[in-house]
């Protein structure tokens, strides 16, 4: 047994669970799905239900033959929509959306820690970890807003530790509020349904007493 939140023990449970128990399922077929696995939550997926939760079912038997007990009030059958790892994942819009809980908690820490003169260590490292969540809502590249809040860690040691709030920190900090409240902690993890846009040519010119420029695309519009 060991605690999650200690040191190191995420990293035991990986090679407990992801590169013995499971290598060994699938090295006797009893698991041949995908089953992507994030700390000590994972799941099958496939494009038949039935299937699904048959081969789940036999992992968790194989499992108990080597006296491992998986948490029966954290199961869920196979679904279109299902919750994994604090999100709801729609498998035909292929989106993935904050719980609503976290979702509101999380925009209300952000405002409060925002209105602060200083955060500790342990504030910024859980602040931290719930952005590098949300922002997986949002299109790629919005790790950017990470940086300044990444920074201000640095140097700091223990969790008591403080630092002032400098202005491009407190900035980030309210500009991922106003993202998740915008697009309701609801984005895409697939883009494979997207169609690809027209292409756009641009100029700019620039003369002493004008700036301006313009666009012109294949769809018509200019």
């Amino acid at each position: 047994y060991a605690d999650f939140g200690t040191r190191g023990a995420p990293g035991y449970f990986r090679v407990l669970f992801v590169d013995v128990l499971q290598g060994v399922a699938r090295s006797e077929s009893i698991i041949t799905l995908p089953m992507p696995v994030h700390v000590d939550d994972f799941s099958l997926i496939g494009d038949n239900a039935v299937a699904v939760d048959l081969e789940m079912d036999g992992f968790r038997v194989f499992l108990l033959e080597l006296n491992v007990h998986l948490t029966d009030l954290k199961e869920r059958m196979a679904a279109l929509v299902q919750l994994m790892i604090g999100f709801w994942w729609d498998s035909q819009e292929l989106t993935r959306e904050l719980a609503e809980e976290k979702r509101e908690r999380y925009v209300s820490n952000w405002r409060d820690h925002a209105a602060k003169r200083a955060l500790t260590l342990r504030e910024r490292q859980s602040d931290a970890g719930q952005m590098q969540r949300a922002i997986k809502t949002l299109p790629p590249g919005a790790g950017i807003f990470l940086a300044n809040v990444l920074m201000a860690k640095r140097g700091l040691s223990l969790p008591w530790h403080k630092r002032r709030m400098n202005r491009l920190e407190r900035r980030d900090y309210l500009a991922i509020a106003d993202l998740i409240e915008q697009n309701l902690g609801k984005g895409w993890f697939s883009f494979d349904q997207f169609e690809e846009a027209p292409a756009v040519e641009t100029d700019a010119s620039k003369k002493g007493r004008f700036a301006g420029g313009g666009y012109l695309s294949r769809c018509g519009r200019y």
